[in-house]
């Protein structure tokens, strides 16, 4: 990967329902992005694959974080945290992320949201994957895209939930997982 410019002040804007989705390996090397995620990192799919799973994270991000987040994977735990990645070309883009352990797959989920929704969509995200960490990120991203919605009413937000049968959204969506 070619040297990146600095970190600019400029926030690069998700579509509200776009997920950007990763996975790396127990060595912490991503092995998988979805296009979202090419988009948003204005990087190439071969230029991410086999990288550290940090690429795109912005540079005062507190070492600490990163190892609290990977002991508290490694004890097999969700972990959520609000998280300023770079660009490329050095714009940042706010995200929310929720990783997720698998026996030797860690799974990156990543959806914009406006900041003043950040306290309640980590609260939601908590409560809406709990108990189903050793799914496949086959299975979590749908089924994230068809539960949770955010919508922009006027000026204010509004977080509207789309439950078409909790049993089912489980049956369907998380058949096989345990």
């Amino acid at each position: 990967m070619k040297a990146k410019p600095p970190v600019s002040n400029i926030e690069y804007s998700l579509i509200n329902d776009k997920l950007i989705l990763s996975t790396t390996d127990a060595k912490k090397a991503i092995t998988y992005v979805n296009q979202q995620f090419i988009e948003v990192s204005g990087v190439t799919n071969d230029e991410l694959l086999s990288k550290a799973h940090n690429v795109d994270h912005r540079p005062e991000k507190r070492p600490e974080t990163f190892t609290y987040l990977w002991k508290t994977l490694k004890d097999r735990k969700s972990w959520t945290d609000l998280i300023k990645n770079r660009r490329n070309n050095g714009d940042i883009v706010l995200t929310d992320f929720m990783r997720q352990i698998q026996t030797l797959l860690r799974m990156t989920i990543g959806k914009h949201i406006a900041k003043a929704l950040f306290l309640p969509m980590l609260l939601l995200f908590s409560v809406a994957l709990a108990g189903w960490w050793n799914c496949t990120p086959s299975t979590v991203a749908p089924w994230l895209n068809n539960f949770i919605s955010v919508a922009t009413i006027g000026a204010g937000l509004v977080i509207s939930f789309r439950i078409y049968s909790i049993t089912q959204a489980c049956t369907e969506t998380f058949a096989g997982c345990h």
